[in-house]
């Protein structure tokens, strides 16, 4: 049995052999080289999304990775907010890390108050402080940056 229809400018006839349940589908020869071409244009596309999200999984497998090893570290939502609330970095993470002023000004070889007016912004600690106290806190010199 054979049977027509219309899809826009697409002409399809239907053709159901005798004894089948089986319907086939057919177009004319241009139109099915024009839906192939799209076809073909459409994997490409596809495969570009793809392999763009393939890449951002594979970053996130390996910032995954590197916290479950131990070599990269996450904070706390009290921690995250108190930074994005614009505490003083310094004061957030000797916090964080259980460390009164005192200590951390101690194990940084410098004064308390020094460290004091550091973390209240009245002064800006030398680099090599900055660095004593980035190692001491375990963080980086971008974390204390703010």
């Amino acid at each position: 049995m054979i049977e027509g229809s219309e899809m826009g400018d697409l002409k399809v006839s239907y053709i159901t052999p005798p004894g089948s349940d089986q319907r086939y589908a057919m177009i004319a020869e241009g139109d099915f080289i024009a839906i192939k071409d799209i076809i073909s244009r459409l994997d490409v596309t596809l495969l570009e999304a793809n392999s763009e999200a393939l890449k951002e999984l594979a970053e996130a497998l390996d910032i995954r990775a590197r916290i479950m090893s131990g070599e990269e570290e996450t904070f706390p939502e009290d921690v995250v907010s108190a930074l994005v609330a614009g505490q003083n970095p310094i004061r957030v993470f000797r916090k964080w890390r259980g460390m009164t002023a005192v200590a951390l000004a101690r194990a940084a070889g410098i004064s308390q108050p020094y460290l004091s007016e550091i973390e209240n912004g009245a002064k800006d600690g030398s680099l090599s402080v900055m660095k004593r106290i980035a190692e001491l806190l375990n963080v980086t010199l971008d974390d204390l940056a703010g």
